[in-house]
């Protein structure tokens, strides 16, 4: 027998649960990059980690830019918001024209990407750096077009916020 959770406290509390899940993300996301240059700077005091800092910040920024622009979008698109004022960054498509990126067109552009770069302060080589920016560069096609966008990660993390209290 089917059991409908839609009006019941576990659906409010599982939703809490997402709610909260998505703002942990977000927070640890804010985390990294606030933390990044200054563990690259301090990086002698910590022998052997700063080898792998790199690696675990890209990996880490990886999976929380992912799993926040799926359930975003996914919160966008089922409460109905309009995201058209949320500029997070920006899009230049085949001919080099850049135009605005919205939140939810830039939670689709992650989903639907092939690659992702960083912005990195002062670097030398993957290793040799000191932080992680906060810009990412995604890039992706779209049929034979390919497209880059721009996104400023603190402009995309507040409005993924400011969504979920709408």
């Amino acid at each position: 027998m089917e059991f409908d959770t839609r009006k019941t406290e576990i659906t409010h509390q599982e939703l809490r649960y997402a709610r909260n899940s998505l703002e942990y993300d977000i927070y640890i996301l804010l985390c990294i990059l606030a933390s990044s240059k200054s563990l690259h700077k301090n990086e002698k005091k910590f022998y052997g980690l700063f080898m792998q800092l790199m690696d675990f910040e890209k990996s880490e920024i990886y999976n929380k830019v992912f799993s926040i622009a799926i359930r975003v979008r996914n919160f966008i698109d089922n409460n109905k918001l309009k995201s058209e004022s949320q500029i997070v960054g920006t899009i230049e498509e085949q001919m080099g024209e850049k135009k605005p990126l919205t939140l939810r067109e830039a939670c689709n552009k992650i989903i639907h990407s092939e690659h992702i770069n960083f912005d990195i302060v002062n670097a030398q080589s993957h290793y040799e750096h000191k932080g992680i920016k906060e810009f990412i560069y995604v890039y992706g096609k779209k049929g034979k077009n390919n497209w880059k966008t721009t996104i400023n990660l603190y402009k995309f993390l507040s409005h993924s916020m400011e969504s979920l209290f709408v």
